[in-house]
């Protein structure tokens, strides 16, 4: 053991510049890969937290027409699924949104959650007080989560408290005081499942398709499930026709990961593929290092193996370092990731990065590190004395490049990435900007929002029209980015689905939003409930035949259709624009409120002046917010994933850099002669840096042939989960390549121009 940190500190000394390198780079590479595992875990593990999780799944509808996908049922259909099959031991509806209530006085957001009783069956949260079944019966009870019960009370045991919903716009639930019969665990972080209130949820109509639905069915049982939901019996029922829709299953512990509903699976990948590319970089360039010093310790080694040291033990002491300078790095990158947590930048993660919370994590980690340490430190031992005595006591120089082409075969592939990832963070970047950029076909500049407090929608709006800034209001159900409901109807003899976003008469104008056919909503609301459909809706299920003038079914009555809107983005751009339609719901247009400030005003003071009138009422707060902040909040999880790989890819150009520039470094001490006799006869400073790195050059073009059709495939491979996207550009290809280039030449120019302008007198005096 001694031995071995004895030869451990020689090493430190005697090769200081290149340890320090070899050092900076593996921490730097663990604490990225530690990171991007931390990720990776949390986003595999997604879901599978749940005890019975293997046993439920979500149903889904897909139209056989358009293909497309959703989540959102009805409530009958969800019963009938659950009948259709003796397999399905229970099932629950989720119906999840942010809600205002009212307790003690103070206005409160809540993360409201209505289910079906069955939910505790299938998700089993641990009760720490009360009566859960009681919570989630019909009627005005409650359960909630410990984390929102000390949230919102202070204290864990809140059994027995009351709150009240604070929309006027909802009738079903104005006067409704709810109390509090449980308090359950919460969810683990990484699950589907909310922590906050939940409630019982109530029946709807078949045109309401607004739920998730899990069923409770062992595995085995579901093609049985799947094959009866898509029988005539089963769809002829009551007279229903919804033979172009079909019914699907996928696993509650799946979805987050399944292409067609999540989008955890590409940022899975990318942290993965990151973090092991990052670690094998670091390795190699310790692999390449230890070689770069091999020649100068073969005469050493083999001096000690004269005097009686075996060829093994040598080996094995070598070994070693490898592993020490890891094990150094490990607790050095432990460090890091702990600050990393507790920084502001640990917003950019999904998984906390609390080191106790990841010991598994870690020490998986820290086993393969183990292992990656012994095979980096196993060739240049073997290399380093697999010389026989008498040639390396000699100190012939032959051994000088038997190594050279593992080498530049390590160094390419380190620049074939270094190359990859520029292109690859610069298309991400494009997306990123066309989606912040993109005109969404509604006007967002200088618009504000807040859910309307329990007051009479005029009386506010009288209040808040007295300020002259306030040019314009409207209201709405939901945000832009937000719409949660949809209706599944029968017209024209056959089913339809389609998003419904109850809005005020004024809406369309208020936005900007075009009539491309039939006329707007009358000005006021005169007590008729009307539709007006988008484009999308037209070219999907009335192409034939225009549908303006016809009544289109809903609630208790038929609704006249007045207009055609154009197409309007209404959601992010990860979805094409959906069949929608606006409607004037009386009870349900005013919970959101807009305004519209003039250009040139002072937004502060602005927004400062509505919340005193919008707060006046209350003593909690509503919140006014930018409504082009809501939409570029859509990309949040873009922008978080481009500035990861953007620091992510100079981390890995850094280190690849400390690669080249140890090859450099390699080529210069082992040709100090060759220089010395070039100068000597003539040969130019220019020179002498070409010949140098002539061969870098070419396995730098090398890397970069390699590194187009790998930087396309992945970057077009990211692009393609947006339905709106950019162009695959040339230039970014070559802007990427010439970056690499110019870092790359920087790097080699500085240690070559060093060895080309020293004295050839000295050179040739050495050895």
């Amino acid at each position: 053991m001694k031995a071995i940190f004895r030869n451990f500190i020689y090493v430190l000394k005697r090769f200081a510049t290149s340890s320090l390198i070899n050092f900076l780079g593996l921490t730097g590479a663990i604490t990225v890969f530690l990171v991007c595992m931390i990720q990776v875990r949390y986003d595999y593990t997604y879901n599978h937290n749940i005890e019975r999780g293997d046993d439920i799944v979500m149903a889904y509808l897909t139209e056989t027409e358009t293909g497309e996908n959703s989540l959102l049922i009805s409530t009958p259909l969800a019963q009938r699924i659950a009948n259709s099959s003796a397999a399905v031991e229970k099932y629950t509806l989720i119906h999840h949104f942010t809600y205002p209530f009212k307790i003690d006085e103070n206005l409160v957001e809540i993360e409201l959650n209505k289910v079906k009783p069955d939910f505790l069956d299938l998700f089993q949260p641990e009760v720490l007080h009360g009566d859960a079944r009681l919570g989630l019966e019909e009627g005005t009870h409650a359960l909630i989560t410990e984390s929102e019960a000390l949230r919102i009370f202070g204290k864990s045991n809140v059994v027995g408290e009351v709150i009240k919903p604070y929309f006027e716009s909802n009738e079903s639930v104005k006067e409704s005081i709810y109390t509090i019969e449980a308090v359950v665990k919460d969810f683990p972080d990484n699950c589907s499942l909310n922590n906050g209130l939940y409630i019982y949820q109530e029946e709807f109509d078949y045109s309401e398709f607004s739920f998730v639905s899990c069923f409770l069915i062992k595995p085995e049982h579901v093609p049985s499930l799947q094959e009866a939901v898509n029988s005539k019996e089963f769809w002829g029922e009551e007279g229903e026709d919804y033979s172009k829709t079909t019914i699907h299953f996928i696993s509650f512990t799946d979805y987050p990961q399944d292409a067609k509903f999540g989008n955890i699976r590409p940022r899975l990948i990318s942290f993965f593929v990151v973090g092991v590319i990052v670690l094998l970089i670091a390795y190699i360039n310790f692999i390449n290092f230890s070689l770069t010093t091999a020649p100068s310790r073969i005469k050493s080694l083999n001096i000690h193996r004269v005097l009686g040291l075996s060829k093994r033990s040598q080996q094995w002491i070598m070994i070693t370092e490898s592993v020490l300078f890891t094990f150094f790095a490990f607790l050095l990158s432990l460090f890091l990731v702990s600050v990393l947590a507790n920084s502001d930048l640990s917003v950019f993660f999904n998984a906390s990065l609390v080191l106790p919370k990841n010991t598994s994590t870690l020490l998986a980690c820290g086993l393969l590190l183990l292992l990656l340490s012994l095979a980096a430190g196993y060739y240049p031992a073997w290399y380093a004395t697999s010389f026989k005595e008498i040639e390396a006591l000699k100190g012939g120089s032959l051994n000088a490049v038997n190594s050279k082409k593992i080498r530049e075969a390590l160094l390419l592939f380190q620049l074939c990435i270094a190359c990859t990832l520029p292109i690859v963070t610069g298309f991400i970047y494009l997306q990123y900007n066309y989606m912040l950029n993109y005109e969404w076909g509604l006007e967002k500049e200088n618009i504000v929002y807040f859910k309307r407090i329990d007051e009479p929608f005029d009386t506010l709006i009288n209040k808040l029209k007295e300020n002259p800034a306030i040019i314009d209001y409207t209201s709405a159900r939901f945000v832009p980015g937000n719409v949660q409901m949809g209706w599944g109807m029968d017209w024209r003899d056959k089913s339809i689905s389609f998003k419904a976003w109850p809005v005020y008469p004024n809406f369309l104008t208020f936005f900007g939003i075009d009539i491309v056919e039939g006329e707007n909503f009358p000005s006021a609301e005169d007590g008729t409930t009307r539709l007006i459909f988008n484009q999308k809706f037209v070219d999907t299920y009335a192409s034939d035949k225009s549908p303006i003038g016809e009544e289109f079914p809903g609630f208790d009555s038929n609704l006249p259709i007045c207009g055609i809107a154009e197409n309007v983005n209404f959601e992010s751009l990860h979805r094409e624009i959906e069949p929608m339609a606006f409607v004037t719901l009386d009870f349900q247009n005013k919970g959101i409120i807009f305004l519209k400030i003039a250009k040139g005003a002072p937004l502060r003071e602005v927004i400062a002046w509505i919340e005193s009138v919008i707060n006046d009422k209350v003593s909690g707060h509503v919140s006014v917010k930018f409504l082009e902040q809501k939409l570029d909040d859509l990309y949040a999880k873009e922008n978080n994933e481009a500035k990861l790989i953007t620091a992510f890819s100079i981390i890995i150009l850094l280190i690849t850099m400390m690669g080249v520039y140890g090859l450099v470094s390699f080529n210069v001490k082992y040709k100090e002669k060759e220089i010395a006799l070039r100068k000597v006869n003539g040969a130019t400073e220019n020179q002498i840096v070409v010949m140098l790195n002539k061969g870098l050059l070419y396995i730098f073009g090398v890397a970069y042939i390699i590194a187009i059709p790998l930087s396309y495939g992945l970057s077009k491979k990211w692009i393609d989960q947006f339905a709106y996207r950019i162009e695959m550009h040339w230039w970014v290809f070559v802007l990427g390549g010439f970056l690499v280039l110019l870092i790359t030449l920087l790097t080699v120019s500085i240690k070559s121009r060093h060895a080309a302008l020293k004295n050839p007198i000295k050179s040739l005096k050495s050895e």
